[in-house]
Formats: structure tokens, C-alpha cells, sequence
């Protein structure tokens, strides 16, 4: 059994197969990161602008920017 630090709080975490929320130690955890990514706490810097999550949009439409 080997352990990983949780990213949220930084306790002991089990691995993938031991943890069904891994990388955190548990759901609240989880939910936290969750909630900081949905809250605009987080967010990716810069355009991806290559690789396999470029994503051309059709005209007309535009990517949603962050306020």
C-alpha cells in the first residue's frame, strides 16, 4: 500500500487503485478542487495551441472566455 499527498489538504492519500477519488484523500476533497474549478478560482492561462484538444470552432461561434 503506497500513499500520495492530497492536493486539496495535503494528508496521506491512497493510490488509484485503493481510492476511488484519488488523487485526494476522499469526496470532500474532491469536491473542493470541483468547486474551484467551476468557480473560476482556476484556470488555464493560455489557448491550447496545438495537440489533441484543439478544437476549431464552426464561424459564428466563439470559446467562452473568463471574465
Amino acid at each position: 500500500m503506497s500513499h500520495v499527498k492530497c492536493p486539496e489538504c495535503r494528508k496521506k492519500s491512497l493510490t488509484r487503485q485503493e481510492n476511488a477519488a484519488f488523487p485526494f484523500c476522499g469526496k470532500r476533497c474532491q469536491q473542493v478542487d470541483l468547486s474551484r474549478w467551476l468557480g473560476a478560482e482556476y484556470i488555464i492561462s493560455s489557448p491550447l495551441m496545438s495537440g489533441p484538444f484543439l478544437v476549431d470552432f464552426p464561424e459564428g461561434v466563439a470559446p467562452i472566455k473568463p471574465s
